[in-house]
């Protein structure tokens, strides 16, 4: 039920108000005979949002158990209030994903993306829900705003103004109130775009897995920065004032000197298998490691949690910042960026000085859930790497994994010749093909 970030997919196929319910249900059950004022839930903009959270909501509610209605919230929002005391926090979304996609992210009460063990807790309760009854009593359902998480972003970025340009890609998603309340009056010049929400528009052509509109935008503007988050915040991508883009990998290089800067810093900075060897040798310059997890944040989170680490994050802009939130937080990592630009007195193209990325190769196969996904799930990833990586040259790294977000195949190798790389790739993608994992 669960992949590597929360339950998700097609609205009406794999996400229904029927699986809501019983999850609602399922996450009121693991809440009876524990402390705590309950779960509070939140959702971004796509049009099923408010189905999905009334059907959830109702699943809590029928095991007496309250619900605190956060409305439109981004991600990092409901896992930083699902700290105030709650059991659980619930955001429904599919993050970057399209609108006709949904999910559901779960946190625990230490504001956490639950563990492979409380995954597996709810799944067993979700799989044996018609042994459990339905409460007595009906829980109770009350609304709020998340103005302590507003109240926090503010605190982080302090109360002077700035001497900035800064445009802000909310991608027609749950960032847009955010941004308006926290940076009100704190650039010389603030600009946000992709605000217009109709709930099908979300990540469409915009935010953090599509930033062409915002690198135009910032270059044409002549503007200091840009930062275009997805559709539930979670993740960020800047842009600098060359409009050259800064990846998760960039975001943690930069975020390291900063903390260096302050002091008191020594690492792992944790990444995932996919974060850029380029990264690794900057960072080993600095004398600090990078432990590599396998995709997914909450695995990030996980390994920091358990070492007290403070920084970590992937390519994709998932950057968990413990210190402040244990979860992705778009809005609280461009605050961080900003002031390590102020503090380091460092024009925007110049943060990434001594940090070179090393090129990475995709390829991505999709197959139809519903008929080849056996074979995927049996996909022997260690048997392909072993064969292919020793037609690679030394310095290359090659990563094959399933992706836990939708029906693909994903294929990375890294490394500086091109076309041998190229060609590789496609002898793996002919292997996977003759292997009915059908292209699309």
């Amino acid at each position: 039920m669960f992949g590597t970030d929360g339950i998700r997919g097609v609205f009406g196929q794999q996400i229904t108000c029927s699986l809501a319910f019983e999850v609602g249900r399922a996450l009121g059950i693991k809440c009876i005979k524990h402390k705590g004022k309950g779960i509070i839930v939140g959702r971004d903009t796509r049009p099923s949002g408010v189905a999905l959270s009334m059907a959830i909501i109702s699943g809590i509610l029928s095991q007496g158990v309250n619900v605190t209605d956060a409305g439109v919230a981004t991600t990092p929002a409901v896992g930083f209030m699902a700290r105030q005391g709650y059991n659980f926090g619930v955001v429904l979304t599919a993050s970057h994903n399209p609108s006709e996609y949904n999910g559901i992210k779960i946190f625990n009460k230490m504001g956490m993306k639950l563990s492979a063990k409380e995954e597996s807790d709810i799944e067993n309760v979700h799989k044996n829900i018609n042994r459990y009854a339905y409460s007595k009593e009906v829980g109770k359902l009350k609304n709020i705003k998340t103005k302590p998480y507003f109240e926090f972003l503010a605190s982080v970025l302090e109360k002077k103004k700035l001497d900035l340009s800064v445009c802000f890609d909310c991608a027609n998603g749950a960032a847009g109130g955010v941004v308006k309340n926290v940076f009100k009056d704190r650039f010389k010049e603030l600009f946000l775009i992709n605000v217009g929400v109709n709930g099908i528009n979300i990540n469409k052509g915009c935010g953090a897995t599509s930033v062409g509109a915002l690198r135009q935008f910032v270059v044409s503007k002549k503007l200091d920065f840009g930062f275009a988050f997805d559709g539930d915040a979670d993740r960020v991508v800047m842009i600098n004032n060359r409009g050259d883009t800064i990846d998760g990998d960039g975001i943690l290089c930069i975020l390291t000197e900063y903390f260096l800067s302050l002091g008191g810093f020594s690492g792992p900075v944790v990444g995932t298998v996919l974060t850029n060897l380029g990264l690794e040798n900057y960072l080993s310059l600095k004398g600090i490691e990078l432990f590599r997890t396998p995709v997914g944040d909450k695995f990030i989170s996980e390994h920091m949690f358990k070492n007290k680490l403070v920084l970590g994050g992937e390519p994709a802009g998932h950057i968990i910042l413990s210190k402040f939130n244990p979860t992705g937080d778009g809005i609280l990592c461009s605050i961080l960026l900003i002031l390590a630009a102020v503090r380091q007195g460092r024009h925007p193209e110049k943060m990434l000085l001594g940090y070179k990325q090393i090129p990475q190769y995709y390829l991505n196969i999709k197959y139809e859930p519903d008929r080849s996904v056996g074979n995927a799930e049996r996909l022997d990833t260690a048997e392909i790497v072993k064969k292919y990586v020793k037609k690679l040259d030394k310095n290359c790294r090659l990563v094959v994994r399933k992706s836990g977000t939708e029906p693909v195949i994903r294929v990375m190798i890294e490394g500086e010749n091109k076309e041998k790389i190229e060609r590789i790739l496609c002898e793996i993608e002919e292997e996977l093909d003759s292997m009915n994992v059908p292209v699309h």
